[in-house]
């Protein structure tokens, strides 16, 4: 029988790599010489071995993309899925250095990413951002206004006529933005000085907008601060004996 010396060639076709010749298709590669004992012409198959590339997840903190790092046949198409930890929204999505915006982030964010005929390598990643408006601490300088809780957002306390102003310093539970009084205030620390009216009641608010922007949590504070002490004067004061004291 014949032989062949050595392979006719290392064919090429899109999105994939040779594997070797074989003598039936998608049959075993053969190697060379290849003593085939055939005495008429016959056909060698080309084997092939498709293409796979990374689509690269890098996980970000309170939440996931789903599934992870994936292997994707060339030409094929991949979902990933952006999910959002409990209280967390999907801030940002950023595909091959990109960040998505407008349509393209709303149906991503609602319906997944898909890669379509993948013929390269990708990357994927997202960050998320806090749906909680909650404090986890407030407090008025000299004030006493009972303990705090998040969930409680009603406060009262007193001080005499000589504190004739208070600060007040309110801390985030998870990132957002906090107005004191409709000004703008740092988490964790003291507002610009506010007046007390003497003998009055004065009313702080406190206004918490979530990390996303999409909840607000108002928190009152109501600050009475006593009236002035009056002084009165006498005219007259008649000792028992009858005589004046005051002349």
């Amino acid at each position: 029988g014949g032989s062949i010396a050595s392979s006719p060639g290392t064919p090429t076709k899109s999105g994939y790599t040779f594997a070797g010749w074989s003598a039936t298709d998608g049959g075993t590669a053969i190697t060379f010489p290849y003593t085939h004992g055939k005495t008429a012409d016959f056909t060698l198959y080309a084997s092939w071995t498709i293409n796979t590339y990374s689509v690269t997840v890098t996980q970000g903190s309170n939440g996931s993309i789903s599934p992870g790092t994936t292997l994707v046949n060339y030409g094929s198409n991949q979902t990933f899925t952006i999910t959002p930890a409990t209280n967390y929204s999907v801030a940002s999505i950023t595909v091959d250095g990109t960040a998505l915006s407008g349509t393209a982030l709303t149906n991503a964010i609602a319906s997944g990413y898909t890669f379509s005929n993948v013929t390269t390598t990708h990357t994927i990643t997202a960050t998320y951002a806090s749906s909680d408006s909650k404090l986890s601490g407030l407090v008025v300088n000299t004030v006493d206004i009972g303990t705090f809780t998040s969930s409680n957002t009603s406060y009262s306390g007193s001080v005499g006529y000589s504190t004739s102003s208070v600060t007040v310093t309110p801390t985030l539970t998870n990132g957002g933005s906090i107005k004191v009084n409709g000004t703008s205030n740092n988490s964790g620390s003291a507002s610009g000085t506010i007046s007390l009216t003497a003998g009055a009641a004065t009313s702080i608010s406190v206004v918490v907008t979530s990390q996303d922007g999409s909840t607000t949590t108002t928190y009152t504070i109501s600050i009475t601060r006593s009236a002035a002490a009056t002084t009165k004067t006498l005219s007259n004061l008649i000792l028992k004996n009858g005589a004046s004291a005051i002349s």
